[in-house]
């Protein structure tokens, strides 16, 4: 009876060992079917002004209901609008009631169910917390420079105090940018040279530039004959001194920072902050960019 007994036992355990090798084959094999589930979608971050915004996508698996949700300017929440199949085999909307003008920009991401009972988005995770960003730009420079340029600071118009002079402007674009290829403008002098230029960010800072009107212009050169103006705007600089914003606040310095990696520390009895000064260049293929 003792070896009956542990027979059974033995083909209890062997059936038990099979059923888990199979669910843990079907949980495997369901894991790798969610892998597989790809959305195929490649984004924008250009759209030229007054053209329409059409957002196309398509998958590896089967789906059965694909939409677009997308979040305009002053939007709290995003907005879903169903995605249909056309007849090149991509899933496509057309946001006709959407009115951008250049400079303005919009979010998205894409969610659709497969056949399976699965969400799949692009991006493929955290899809509603880092959506697709797409900012409107003018129609002539995206379609024959490919570059949009947003200015950061000064703002256009701005009245600023000379030691808050800084120019900076930022670059977007789907196509690599030849940093070569681009100038930038004071009052008619180019200091391309005397700036830090980098595919994404343009800036220049000086401490003494004189009190009045200035006008900024960046331009993408293509050739001596095709020079593209990306952005062009007016700002003041004020003859008054900046208001220091420690002092202001009843803060009183403990130390200066000087060399490179010192700190400067400031305190009101309360507060501490610590600041520190960085200085770094890196050579990316022949060409040297310094960051202060």
């Amino acid at each position: 009876m003792g070896f009956l007994r542990r027979a059974a036992y033995a083909v209890k355990c062997r059936s038990f060992i099979l059923f888990a090798a199979i669910s843990v084959a079907a949980m495997l094999s369901e894991a790798r079917a969610a892998e597989g589930n790809e959305v195929l979608h490649h984004p924008v971050s250009l759209i030229p002004e007054d053209e329409p915004i059409v957002i196309e996508t398509e998958f590896t698996t089967m789906v059965d209901k694909v939409y677009l949700n997308y979040r305009l300017p002053g939007d709290p929440a995003f907005r879903s609008l169903e995605m249909f199949l056309q007849s090149n085999g991509k899933y496509a909307v057309r946001l006709n009631t959407v009115r951008l003008t250049k400079g303005q920009s919009f979010e998205y991401y894409i969610a659709a169910s497969t056949m399976e009972g699965a969400v799949i988005t692009y991006p493929a995770s955290d899809a509603e917390l880092m959506p697709v960003q797409v900012v409107i730009a003018e129609k002539k420079v995206v379609q024959e420079a490919g570059i949009e340029a947003v200015v950061l600071s000064p703002e256009p118009n701005q009245a600023i105090g000379k030691d808050d002079f800084m120019i900076a402007v930022s670059l977007f674009s789907d196509n690599p940018i030849d940093v070569t290829k681009l100038r930038l403008m004071l009052d008619g002098d180019d200091i391309t040279k005397k700036s830090d230029v980098t595919e994404e960010l343009i800036t220049y800072s000086v401490k003494n530039l004189a009190a009045g009107p200035h006008t900024a212009r960046v331009w993408y050169a293509v050739s001596k004959e095709e020079i593209y103006k990306l952005v062009e705007w007016a700002f003041e600089i004020t003859p008054e001194p900046t208001e220091d914003i420690f002092a202001g606040k009843g803060f009183s310095a403990l130390a200066t920072a000087g060399k490179v990696g010192e700190e400067a520390m400031f305190q009101d009895g309360k507060f501490r902050a610590n600041f520190r000064s960085e200085y770094k260049s890196q050579n990316n293929i022949g060409l040297t960019t310094n960051y202060g």
